[in-house]
């Protein structure tokens, strides 16, 4: 199971000992907000929006402690976009080395848009998965013809949703 936090270090290339530092907190009070044993107080949450620059429409990430691929996927952008951001405002100050800046900017750029694809899927995975969990009980109610006669279109559906696809 990982913790958000956990994955916005890594991502940030911060031990959970130097960010604990930086909230003027101890690691193992880091470790129980991690594990749910307390709430993050408002203050250190607000610190740990800053430190991560996570925006408002995804705090939520920061309490996540069993991160699902969706959620990855949204802190790999979140840190992208600070990363490039940063990248620009190298740019602007340093004009020496700026193929190099060139380059990493447009690596974060491809990134950032693969990622945003992959976040679009995901949440139609979500969403197409979740209809199918409900309509599929409701099909297990129906006789074993009428059951038989859904399963194949279904199976039709998704093969041709994978032919659909496939690259």
């Amino acid at each position: 199971m990982t913790h958000a936090i956990d994955l916005f270090c890594v991502m940030r290339k911060e031990t959970i000992e130097k960010l604990a530092e930086r909230l003027g907190v101890t690691s193992c009070q880091l470790e129980s907000w991690k594990a749910g044993i307390e709430e993050i107080p408002t203050r250190h949450f607000d610190n740990l929006k800053t430190i991560f620059r996570i925006p408002d429409e995804k705090e939520y990430l920061i309490e996540r402690t069993n991160v699902t691929v969706l959620d990855q996927a949204e802190i790999s952008l979140i840190c992208y976009k600070d990363y490039i951001e940063s990248l620009q405002q190298e740019r602007v100050k340093n004009s020496q080395g700026a193929s190099a800046l060139s380059r990493a900017f447009r690596q974060c750029e491809t990134a950032i848009s693969s990622i945003e694809k992959q976040i679009r899927i995901l949440k139609q995975k979500e969403k197409m998965e979740s209809i199918f969990d409900e309509r599929m009980f409701r099909l297990a109610c129906l006789n074993e013809e009428e059951f038989r006669k859904r399963e194949i279109i279904v199976d039709r559906l998704i093969d041709k949703l994978d032919d659909t696809l496939s690259l």
